[in-house]
């Protein structure tokens, strides 16, 4: 439904199922499907739900993908979405956002502004996953929103109890 929303308001989309669905289950490359619009010269924004921010695995899979693409000869950028925000009075708090809600609460234009703003993927997954944090911890602050169930998403995921390639080094860097 998230890609139908956007192709309905003229944002080219292609729904994948699950962060990996590009792959091909029995080579592990690229799906055979996607050859045609993973292609020389192509621009690809890998679109992910605002949930990126607590989720590694996400980030992994938008590196490998860009990896993939960028070998096809694409210029590769990658976007997880801002969150929603409810509530009020101290109270407020983060909420999943998809394309689709974007679209539906802020309008195509605001999708496509997103879109624009959607930056190539440098260095490895964990970097992009800490980039990914830390902006949603930043858009948290600005909204006043309560950190504390983003904290516990992020220790629930256990993020620093993997192995990682550099990843806590980058976040105590950053903060």
């Amino acid at each position: 439904k998230k890609a139908l929303c956007a192709c309905q308001n003229r944002i080219p989309a292609i729904g994948l199922v699950g962060v990996f669905g590009y792959l091909d289950a029995g080579t592990r490359d690229l799906h055979a499907d996607l050859h045609p619009f993973v292609a020389a010269g192509r621009e690809i924004v890998f679109a992910v739900d605002s949930d990126a921010a607590i989720n590694r695995d996400i980030a992994v899979a938008a590196h490998r993908f860009g990896a993939i693409a960028r070998l096809r000869g694409c210029k590769f950028k990658a976007l997880a979405l801002p969150p929603h925000f409810e509530g009020g009075n101290g109270l407020r708090i983060a909420v999943k956002a998809c394309v689709d809600d974007v679209i539906v609460k802020d309008g195509a234009g605001r999708m496509r502004a997103l879109l624009d703003k959607a930056e190539p993927v440098c260095g490895n997954a964990d970097d992009l996953y800490v980039r990914w944090l830390l902006d949603c911890a930043g858009l948290c602050a600005a909204e006043g929103a309560d950190p504390r169930p983003l904290a516990g998403d992020i220790a629930r995921k256990g993020y620093f109890d993997k192995p990682a390639s550099g990843g806590v080094k980058t976040v105590i860097e950053a903060g």
